[in-house]
């Protein structure tokens, strides 16, 4: 999917979806402004448990198919569109560190990840810490080519 249907597409989820959501935000490679997005992925904190009944409505509606449902992700096929949806539930104190894991290419994150256990002495951090730290002394994001682009 191009980048600009994926936005039109994830504004207008969204407008579906806020009612379960006390925060909602983009994620993977629609974050990174991907030319190409295989999966619209997202980082939200939840209502409860609102979002799973209304998942579970939408799937005994025959409008959605649940590929995974794992304690902190939600995978989902939208039937009539055939797009793939990851939700990765957080909560206040680890929406930073879950925003950072998802936000770059998995060799991003595992090299940030390195370089931040050094520094840290083994500390994950909460909230946004990590995901501030990697920004301020890692200047460098991964496209979607695995090399690093200056920010």
């Amino acid at each position: 999917m191009e980048l600009e249907k994926a936005l039109i597409y994830t504004q207008n989820y969204y407008e579906l979806t806020k009612p379960y959501f006390k925060k909602f935000d983009i994620t993977g490679s629609l974050r990174r402004q991907a030319e190409d997005i295989n999966t619209l992925e997202y980082i939200v904190i939840p209502n409860s448990y609102e979002f799973d009944d209304y998942l579970n409505n939408q799937k005994k509606k025959g409008l959605l198919y649940i590929l995974n449902r794992k304690w902190n992700t939600r995978d989902i096929i939208i039937d009539k569109e055939r797009m793939k949806l990851t939700f990765y539930l957080a909560n206040t104190d680890n929406f930073g560190l879950i925003q950072f894991m998802t936000t770059g290419t998995k060799e991003y994150a595992r090299e940030t990840l390195k370089e931040w256990m050094k520094w840290s002495g083994g500390f994950y951090g909460n909230n946004n810490l990590l995901n501030s730290w990697s920004y301020t002394n890692n200047p460098y994001l991964w496209n979607n080519d695995s090399k690093r682009i200056s920010v």
